[in-house]
C-alpha cells in the first residue's frame, strides 16, 4: 500500500458524507494503463502499458457516478499492477466506509467470472460489455447477428440503434443464465470499421512499397492478424488475410452487454449504460 493510498485511507471518511446521496445510482469503474507524464515519481515503473513503449508509468482506478461523472474513488498502482480485481479492490474499499454501491458499469476489461461473482456476493448489479470469447457472446452473436441488422421490429428510436435480449450462460462454468443484450449499433461500428479497413490497407500498401524499395517490411502488430510477409525464393511476398478482416468488420456493429439482475428495457439499457457503453 502506498503512503498516498493510506492517507487517502485515514481521510476518506471525512468526505464520504456529501457523497452518500451517490448510494443510490450505479457507478462506473474504469482504469488506465496508458502513459503518463508522472513516470518519475516514485510509484512509476515499467510494466504493460497500452502504447507497448518501454516506459515507466503509473496505472490507475476509479470509480465516479454515472448520473452527473462525479468522482466517487480512486486507487493508483506501481507500473501495471492494475489488472481485472482492481475494481474488487476499489468496492471493498468503499464499502469499508459503509458506502452503498446499488450497481456497477464496467467494461470488457473486468468482464472475469472472478469479478463477476464477487459483485453478487456483495448483491451489486452490475452491467458489463462482453469480452468476444465469452460462451454468452458467442452463443447470443450466433443466433441473432444476422437476424438484428436493420431489423425495424427490434429498433430503437431514443438511441438509433437495433437491439435483442435473451439468456444465456455468460461463462461456460456458470451456475445460473443472464439476460444478454446485443446491440447492432450500424453508425459508430461503421466508423470503426472504416477506419480498421483504411488503416489495415494503408499497411498492406506501406509493406508493399518496402518490398520494392528492397527492404523488409516490419508490420505493425496490430495488423499481424491481417497481413504477413513470407518469403518466396530470393524474394519477399506480402499476404493479406482477407478473411479474418472480414470476420472483424462484420462484428464491429455489434456490442454485447450483460445485466445480471432484472432485464431493462431496450431503451434503458443504453440510457443507464451512456458514461460507458
Amino acid at each position: 500500500m502506498t503512503r498516498f493510498f493510506q492517507y487517502k485511507c485515514i481521510h476518506y471518511a471525512d468526505f464520504i458524507r456529501p457523497l452518500r446521496k451517490y448510494e443510490d445510482v450505479y457507478l462506473c469503474f474504469d482504469g488506465s494503463n496508458n502513459d503518463c507524464q508522472a513516470e518519475h515519481v516514485e510509484i512509476a515503473e515499467k510494466g504493460c502499458s497500452k502504447s507497448g513503449n518501454n516506459v515507466n508509468f503509473v496505472s490507475y482506478m476509479y470509480a465516479v457516478a454515472s448520473t452527473d461523472c462525479m468522482p466517487i474513488a480512486f486507487n493508483e498502482y506501481r507500473g501495471g499492477e492494475v489488472d481485472s480485481k482492481a475494481i474488487m479492490e476499489l468496492v471493498t474499499f468503499l464499502t469499508s466506509f459503509g458506502f452503498k454501491i446499488k450497481g456497477a458499469i464496467i467494461d470488457r476489461f473486468f468482464c472475469a467470472k472472478p469479478v463477476l461473482d464477487f459483485l453478487e456476493s456483495k448483491g451489486i448489479e452490475y452491467i458489463v460489455l462482453l469480452t468476444s470469447n465469452v460462451n454468452g457472446k458467442t452463443v447470443t452473436m450466433s443466433k441473432y447477428a444476422e437476424k438484428l441488422k436493420w431489423n425495424v421490429a427490434n429498433y430503437i428510436r431514443v438511441s438509433e440503434i437495433f437491439g435483442i435480449t435473451d439468456t444465456a450462460p455468460i461463462f461456460k462454468n456458470s451456475k445460473h443464465d443472464s439476460f444478454i443484450h446485443l446491440y447492432f449499433d450500424w453508425k459508430n461500428g461503421g466508423e470503426r470499421a472504416i477506419k480498421l479497413l483504411n488503416d489495415t490497407y494503408a499497411e498492406y500498401e506501406n509493406a508493399l512499397s518496402k518490398i520494392e524499395k528492397g527492404e523488409l517490411p516490419q508490420i505493425d502488430n496490430k495488423y499481424k492478424e491481417y497481413i504477413s510477409v513470407r518469403s518466396s525464393a530470393d524474394k519477399y511476398e506480402v499476404v493479406f488475410n482477407h478473411d479474418n478482416l472480414q470476420k472483424v468488420v462484420n462484428n464491429k456493429d455489434f456490442e454485447k452487454v450483460l445485466w445480471k439482475m432484472e432485464p431493462l428495457t431496450f431503451t434503458q439499457i443504453p440510457l443507464q449504460g451512456q458514461q460507458r457503453l
